[in-house]
């Protein structure tokens, strides 16, 4: 077994499993706390409620982390390794919480099981592009997307710089790979020290939401979706997205009054459920 698959096998084996009456519950917290992220004004009674609803839902990835990995290795052998399985799984896993109703009277893991499988197979589909480019472009790709994320776990920068020398890949070798690569969503590679973020430039499971909706002519659909996302969460994909300047993350950061990397962080989970949203 691969290190970093027995490393993360390690770390997702300390969390706790859930017995029946505590995914109710949980599910129940979780369904609050979406309530309340429509709302654009919280007291401070829902605000704790809020909060509470969104350790819920860390809680239920969490400690099911592990059903992501059995239903990743069923998908094995037909071309992404199985980290890059669990990858794509666990943005299923996340669907499935948000959408549990624990009302229906069935396990979690039942439900969740098939919104796994779908994310993973999605996943195959559309990474099969990437993997009919020549093999060492597809080995520093995935390393380049390895490395991005070790540096995202560890706050530290993600440009592309910072990332081949992580990566261990020649910066114009990295250049060249991700200006062959399918799906991205820029092909200008970005100066050191700039405000793009290799994240954008790789290759990834899905488009972007933005980039699907100017693909498909979309945009109409794309803005009845924000709509429901968290009022910040809209703010952020406005200031960087979607306005003739688009926002550093840096000014972003000082509007919300919090750091660079908390601005990130909050516009890559804005990202995240704009997708699961369009995708629905």
């Amino acid at each position: 077994m691969a290190e970093p698959v027995r490393a993360y096998l390690e770390q997702i084996g300390r969390y706790a499993l859930l017995r029946p009456e505590q995914e109710v519950e949980l599910a129940r917290l979780v369904q609050r706390a979406q309530q309340l992220e429509q709302q654009l004004q919280l007291s401070p009674t829902e605000q704790r409620e809020l909060r509470r609803g969104r350790r819920a839902r860390e809680r239920m990835i969490q400690a099911n982390l592990r059903l992501v990995v059995t239903v990743a290795k069923t998908y094995q052998g037909r071309g992404l390794d199985l980290m890059d399985l669990v990858q794509e799984g666990s943005l299923g896993l996340i669907r499935a919480v948000e959408k549990f109703d624990p009302t229906l009277g069935y396990r979690f893991s039942t439900y969740a099981w098939n919104w796994i499988r779908q994310a993973i197979s999605r996943g195959l589909e559309t990474k099969g592009r990437t993997l009919r480019l020549p093999i060492h472009v597809t080995q520093q790709l995935r390393a380049l997307r390895r490395a991005h994320e070790r540096l995202w776990q560890q706050g530290l920068s993600t440009d592309l710089v910072a990332v081949a020398a992580e990566a261990g890949v020649d910066l114009k070798a990295a250049s060249l790979a991700l200006r062959m690569a399918p799906g991205t969503l820029s092909l200008d590679t970005p100066a050191a020290g700039s405000e793009s973020d290799l994240l954008q430039l790789l290759p990834s499971a899905e488009p972007s939401p933005l980039d699907e909706a100017e693909r498909h002519d979309g945009w109409e659909r794309m803005g009845r979706q924000l709509r429901h996302l968290p009022e910040r969460d809209q703010q952020v994909l406005q200031w960087r997205y979607l306005t003739p300047e688009r926002q550093k993350l840096s000014v972003v950061g000082e509007q919300l009054g919090c750091s660079r990397e908390r601005a990130r962080q909050i516009e890559q989970r804005a990202l995240l459920r704009l997708r699961l949203r369009m995708a629905s």
